[in-house]
């Protein structure tokens, strides 16, 4: 089990954040906005935390001599503090202290003392905003954080104080996204065919029908208007999903979000119009025009047939369906992220390991580690359409300088890679 540090000490001679206000204040106001601190810019490492990880409670110093300080990379941290807060990050004891990486969101990071060398926006994660990469000065870096209640009440105040007839960078935050695709399908995961596609605004082709108490697996292929394909999965840009249209009826079919696919029940006899639609974080940022979906009554010769085959299995025994509702990995999917000895405070090789389960029955399994010789495995219990993130760690100490090969298993998923010392 990993134990992370959350010392929290207070220094000079360090890595300095200061949190202010956007505007000067009278009367205190809490602020709060999240804080990760890493050493090499990776989105898919960060979003792990930012998806998975509990947040840290910190409470920011009133000046930058009574900073707060922490000394650890990989947590979030959740930095509270009234109208000006300040922070310290202690770069000490990192081999790797050229330059800094630090992740927000609910606000931003602004660099005071030293080098701004990037910022760019984290458009493929919901946790995190945006970050920016800042080379010390002088061994110390201060960063100006300002919460998204710092900014909103500015817009707030900018748009009080506005008595024109419109902003039109106000109307372009608004804009249409139609023109975000050019080209767009659905496929039916079942069959792996594209069961209809979209021309401008109506459809070729038809949804399945579906019978009742049953459901479609549905995906999609997009591309934009340049012929690029966009993309869509639970860690991408954007998600698929689809609701009832307005001239669609109500208890018809419920929808159900997996990122790249969905799941569309039947809930009763009938038929509503649906649409489709591609989800940026928490906004919808294209929508298709309506589809029908039909439920259909489950025919005779299927029950029959249903009722048949029932009646000529053998029963199971509690102990086979125990067995098979753990040893099901074929609906695994495995996603690590590796930090290096070099880059990690206690010189530690850590695998953040993210189990996804995309069947529709609970999996147990257990996910090992092999690397040089050595080994470290633990069980997890994942339910249906849900993900589990666990820690694996190999002391630094044990590993020789140089480049390791590791494996990883989960059930019949096996991921390995490369790890340097």
């Amino acid at each position: 089990m990993v134990t992370r540090r959350q010392t929290l000490k207070r220094s000079a001679g360090v890595l300095t954040v200061a949190a202010v206000t956007g505007h000067a204040m009278a009367q205190s106001e809490e602020h709060v906005l999240e804080l990760l601190a890493e050493v090499n810019v990776d989105h898919e490492h960060a979003c792990l935390h930012g998806d998975y990880d509990d947040r840290v409670s910190l409470e920011a110093g009133s000046s930058a001599e009574e900073a707060t300080t922490v000394d650890e990379t990989h947590v979030v941290w959740e930095v509270t503090y009234q109208n000006d807060g300040y922070v310290a990050f202690d770069i000490d004891g990192y081999a790797n202290g050229d330059s800094f990486v630090f992740y927000t969101a609910d606000g931003s990071a602004r660099a005071v003392s030293g080098t701004e060398i990037e910022r760019k926006s984290v458009t493929d994660c919901d946790s995190l905003d945006e970050y920016v990469k800042i080379e010390p000065e002088d061994g110390k870096i201060v960063l100006e954080l300002i919460a998204d209640s710092d900014d909103t009440k500015n817009a707030e105040d900018d748009s009080a104080n506005d008595s024109g007839g419109g902003d039109p960078d106000h109307e372009s935050d608004d804009r249409n996204h139609g023109d975000l695709v050019g080209n767009f399908e659905i496929v039916d995961r079942e069959t792996d065919s594209v069961v209809a596609d979209l021309h401008g605004d109506h459809w070729h082709g038809n949804l399945p029908e579906i019978p009742v108490d049953s459901h479609l697996s549905l995906g999609a292929i997009a591309e934009d208007s340049d012929g690029e394909e966009i993309p869509i999965g639970e860690n991408e840009e954007y998600r698929l999903n689809a609701t009832i249209a307005e001239s669609g009826q109500e208890g018809i079919i419920t929808v159900d979000s997996h990122g790249d696919h969905l799941h569309m029940s039947g809930e009763g006899v009938g038929s509503t119009d649906v649409v489709f639609q591609l989800w940026h974080g928490d906004h919808v940022d294209w929508e298709s025009p309506p589809i029908a979906a039909d439920v259909i009554e489950g025919t005779d010769d299927e029950d029959s047939e249903n009722s048949e085959e029932a009646d000529n299995e053998p029963e199971e025994s509690e102990e086979n369906q125990e067995s098979e509702e753990s040893d099901g990995p074929e609906e695994l999917e495995v996603d690590v992220s590796v930090s290096s000895p070099k880059d990690d405070k206690d010189g530690d090789a850590r695998f953040h390991v993210t189990t996804r389960n995309h069947g529709d029955s609970p999996v147990e399994t257990t996910i090992a580690l092999d690397i040089v010789g050595m080994s470290e495995s633990a069980t997890v219990s994942v339910d249906a359409d849900d993900c589990q993130a666990t820690w694996l760690c190999i002391g630094g100490s044990d590993l020789s300088a140089g480049k390791h090969e590791w494996t990883i298993t989960a059930g019949e998923e096996t991921v390995t890679g490369t790890l340097s010392s």
